[in-house]
């Protein structure tokens, strides 16, 4: 039995040319564009979070315990609608 194993030559990589890296001013804002979309995405994880206290408030969904302390909901089970 055989156990030589053999290796590929490994194929030569083409080097691309390195840009410099870019200044960033620490106490300088974001652009503008960047800031937009980001309190775009605060608004809507706000809405998100008021959406699912709504829910819970009218009883649709219901906050489980999570032992890593996360928050967890479920959709409250609904009986028979005949009831």
């Amino acid at each position: 039995m055989d156990i030589h194993r053999s290796h590929a030559t490994p194929l030569p990589v083409e080097r691309r040319r390195r840009r410099p890296a870019r200044r960033l001013e620490l106490s300088a804002p974001p652009p503008n564009a960047r800031t937009a979309t980001a309190m775009d995405d605060v608004q809507l994880a706000e809405q998100l979070v008021a959406d699912v206290l709504e829910l819970v408030d009218f009883g649709l969904v219901t906050p489980l315990s999570d032992p890593c302390g996360q928050a967890r909901y479920a959709i409250t089970e609904v009986g028979d609608p005949d009831d």
